[in-house]
């Protein structure tokens, strides 16, 4: 659904910017770019079967921030690559029937991956470079995943992180605009959905009540650039 809202956009803003330009592209090269970029991050499971129809996920914002780079073409076609932290978080609750007291009672989990992200995404801007459409691959390298435990006032902290893969990827689609604030510096705004290709966890079987093994990880991303030109 969300890939079918970013492919309806871009259709409609690449149509209107071709007519405008009467199909002609411009070819002058601009300057190539360097910025850093920060925002919030939404994850959640994906190939995930429930061991317990009561296990409910609860949405935890993450974030994600670095550094990148973009070599620029022409005026519409760029290609760009980052190297970021990203924290993913998953949370849950499961409530239960606790025979031994007689009444419900409700577990608390959360897992936070924290990964190095180093994005490959080729860029196409429109409009004077106003609205852009960006899709690509990533790879994530685990520094680490620890979980959080809580029953009533019982808390357990661990590291899990030889329970996941160290290397995973996935693919990305995103859009977004540009707002100039001078000659050289540029503020934008982009929504970005990665979807994760490979599993997380090195097992087969319920590692937590986060992965079974097979799931793989999806994150949409608000992200917050500042972007300098460089001199030609």
């Amino acid at each position: 659904m969300r890939l079918n809202i970013f492919i309806l956009l871009f259709f409609i803003f690449t149509n209107s910017d071709l007519i405008g330009q009467n199909k002609k592209f411009d070819e002058k090269k601009p300057a190539n770019n360097i910025g850093i970029e920060i925002g919030p991050s939404l994850s959640q499971n994906n190939h995930y079967t429930k061991p317990d129809d009561n296990l409910v996920f609860d949405f935890r914002l993450g974030y994600i921030g670095g550094v990148f780079f973009q070599y620029n073409f022409n005026s519409h076609f760029s290609l760009r690559t980052d190297i970021s932290y990203k924290r993913k978080l998953i949370t849950s609750h499961i409530i239960f029937f606790n025979i031994i007291e007689n009444k419900q009672d409700i577990q608390f989990w959360k897992n936070s991956y924290n990964y190095l992200m180093f994005p490959l995404i080729a860029k196409y801007s429109i409009k004077k470079n106003m609205f852009f459409i960006d899709a690509g691959t990533y790879v994530d390298l685990l520094l680490s995943s620890k979980f959080n435990y809580k029953y009533y006032n019982y808390s357990h902290l661990g590291d899990n992180s030889k329970d996941y893969r160290w290397f995973v990827s996935g693919l990305s689609i995103g859009i977004g605009t540009n707002l100039p604030i001078n000659k050289k510096c540029d503020m934008s705004f982009e929504i970005r959905d990665c979807y994760g290709l490979t599993r997380i966890g090195k097992f087969i079987g319920y590692n937590t009540p986060f992965d079974n093994g097979k799931t793989s990880l999806n994150s949409v991303e608000f992200l917050y650039s500042l972007t300098y030109h460089l001199e030609k």
